[in-house]
């Protein structure tokens, strides 16, 4: 019963939050991950819908990011940080979203949801 309730007052203060700063420019997808994981008590839902909205301004590089700067992006998960270093030591830079779709652990409606931060 406190884990919904908890999930509920996240999703309201959110909610607030994003009205008061006129909206946010994240994706659906991207807002309903951070919702889970700000539930989890991952993280602070403020502190993460901010990471991402300068992974907007500022994609990251998945050829060039670090396992710790992959680990600080919430919509990985540690299993596809895993693989995505695993492939780039063996293959190298994943050239395409169609390759990075080939990744073990990453589908094309994944890699779909992670295109505007990367």
């Amino acid at each position: 019963m406190w884990g919904r309730f908890e999930g509920l007052v996240i999703v309201i203060l959110f909610a607030a939050l994003s009205n008061a700063a006129g909206q946010s420019s994240l994706p659906e997808g991207a807002i309903r991950v951070l919702e889970a994981e700000a539930e989890r008590g991952g993280a602070d839902m403020e502190e993460l819908v901010a990471y991402c909205e300068m992974l907007l301004a500022h994609p990251l590089d998945l050829n060039s990011a670090s396992e710790k700067e992959l680990s600080a992006f919430p919509l990985l998960t540690p299993f596809q940080i895993a693989s995505l270093l695993e492939y780039r030591e063996s293959f190298g830079a994943v050239l395409s979203e169609g390759e990075l779709a080939l990744v073990d652990g990453f589908s094309l409606q994944k890699v779909e949801s992670l295109r505007p931060f990367i």
